[in-house]
């Protein structure tokens, strides 16, 4: 198995939720904290494949537990180091250097975290709003989504970015691509490109971040 490839380390707390409707609004400061949580992280982590899904770091995700295999995992993870179910908070990137054999039927990967600061990025950090904004704008009337920019100003630029990146709808290379960002300008700079290759807008010589599946 390809050692290299991006995940998520998530923990599990908060009753947090994102307000999404067909109109497409950003969610609601008074339900969202993308606070990263300082935290000390296991060296093994159970993980649980999902196609097509993004979860960057302060970000939620609420999940459905149903599987046997699943339900062993989250009562593993409650009894020891309460890292993953059942709403998942993003906290830190890591790649994996072995899969582990199956517990209870569930993968286990050992992480190896030192080549993402998830916590510290935000520091000194900015991006151009109005960059943002205006493509995002773009973006919605191409797609016949309503998009009001003042909702924008409930957020950080961290905020901003990184829910924009987890609730659009992308391609999952595309959000490979916002996970694997090394830096949060290069993030803001693929989303970008994504918003205004998604409207039609992009300059085709542009290049919007290496695409790889998970």
């Amino acid at each position: 198995m390809d050692s290299t490839r991006l995940v998520i380390a998530f923990l599990w707390r908060l009753p947090t939720r994102f307000i999404l409707d067909r109109t497409w609004r950003l969610p609601y400061k008074e339900f969202v904290t993308m606070m990263i949580p300082q935290m000390t992280v296991p060296e093994n982590l159970p993980v649980f494949p999902l196609t097509g899904v993004l979860l960057l770091p302060g970000t939620i995700l609420p999940l459905h537990i149903f599987e046997p295999r699943y339900r062993n995992m989250v009562e593993d993870a409650l009894d020891a180091d309460k890292i993953f179910f059942i709403q998942l908070k993003g906290i830190n990137r890591f790649r994996f250097e072995e899969e582990l054999p199956l517990q209870r039927g569930y993968r286990r990967v050992r992480a190896i975290y030192t080549e993402f600061p998830d916590a510290t990025l935000a520091e000194g950090w900015s991006c151009d709003r109005k960059q943002v904004l205006e493509a995002l704008g773009e973006f919605g009337r191409a797609h016949g989504m309503q998009v009001k920019p003042e909702h924008a100003e409930r957020f950080s630029d961290l905020e901003l970015v990184n829910l924009l990146g987890v609730s659009l709808p992308f391609h999952p290379a595309e959000k490979q691509a916002l996970l694997e960002a090394p830096t949060l300008k290069e993030r803001e700079k693929i989303l970008v490109n994504l918003l205004r290759l998604g409207a039609g807008s992009a300059d085709p010589g542009e290049d919007t971040s290496p695409r790889t599946l998970n």
